[in-house]
């Protein structure tokens, strides 16, 4: 159990017993509910998302939040199965999912990739210095109409011990250095460098979970464009769910570019390319 969390509840029940909720309070309203999300005893499958923030951030505090809600659900109702939440870090992580999209489309989206039938939503907003609210609701991953009442509750998190500050769940990536046979690689638009320009640049297509879900975003990749002007070591640093980012890698394989130039001659440079999705 977050460590936070826990001394919270214990200061909780030193100070003011009625004063605040707990996570079993949570459970329970959350569960009373939880067949208008598709989320039936007999067959539930439950992603439990990262709590955000009220602006769509997530934070430490939000997915640690998240892990103790996880354990006090399958301990509360064993007969549903709630995913596991490494599999949701591993896949934020592989699929560079950035936290600053907290939409029910998204969460849904993601909730697919990882085969469940439903997906729990919350926030956490800070009320004062001693209290957090959480908020959460439960979707249907097949049916956008299908969800959940939400439910609320109030629990005592200091600001000293609780960390809300904006954090990503992946690390950032090291940067490009160098091509696969030692050439130098250099920052596009930087030091004399000037910019790739690319002129044979067709758009990914939307694969068909994307536009089930209606994914409605932007997605950042990165590349190396060679001196002979095509893109190599192509990898995404803000990514997308629902195929999205293969169908986007895939077509940047095919973009020709005129090479960037130092001192009037082509050289190797990492560029990045922001793409929306409608």
């Amino acid at each position: 159990m977050f460590a936070g969390y826990s001394l919270a509840l214990a200061q909780a029940t030193q100070k003011s017993p009625a004063a605040y909720d707990d996570l079993p309070t949570l459970t329970s309203r959350l569960l009373k509910s939880a067949d208008a999300a598709d989320c039936h005893k007999s067959n539930c499958q439950l992603l439990i998302a990262n709590f955000s923030l009220p602006n769509g951030f997530g934070s430490f505090y939000g997915r640690q939040l998240a892990d103790d809600f996880a354990h006090e659900l399958q301990t509360a109702e064993p007969s549903i199965v709630v995913i596991d939440r490494t599999l949701l870090y591993a896949y934020l992580e592989t699929e560079r999912i950035p936290s600053r999209d907290s939409s029910d489309r998204l969460w849904r989206a993601i909730a697919a990739d990882l085969h469940a039938t439903s997906v729990l939503i919350g926030t956490t907003t800070r009320l004062d210095d001693d209290t957090v609210e959480i908020s959460a609701r439960m979707l249907s991953v097949a049916d956008k109409n299908h969800i959940a009442r939400n439910a609320e509750v109030k629990l005592n998190a200091p600001k000293d011990s609780v960390d809300l500050t904006p954090s990503e769940p992946f690390a950032p990536l090291p940067p490009l250095t160098q091509t696969a046979n030692g050439d130098p690689v250099y920052q596009a638009g930087q030091h004399g460098v000037s910019l790739p320009a690319c002129n044979d640049m067709p758009g990914p297509p939307s694969p068909e979970n994307a536009r089930k879900f209606g994914i409605s975003a932007g997605l950042k990749a990165e590349a190396i464009v060679t001196a002979e002007g095509k893109l190599v070591n192509l990898r995404i640093l803000w990514g997308l769910p629902a195929g999205l980012n293969k169908s986007t890698l895939d077509t940047l394989k095919t973009w020709r570019c005129k090479p960037a130039l130092k001192d009037g001659k082509p050289v190797a440079v990492a560029t990045t390319f922001e793409l929306n999705f409608r």
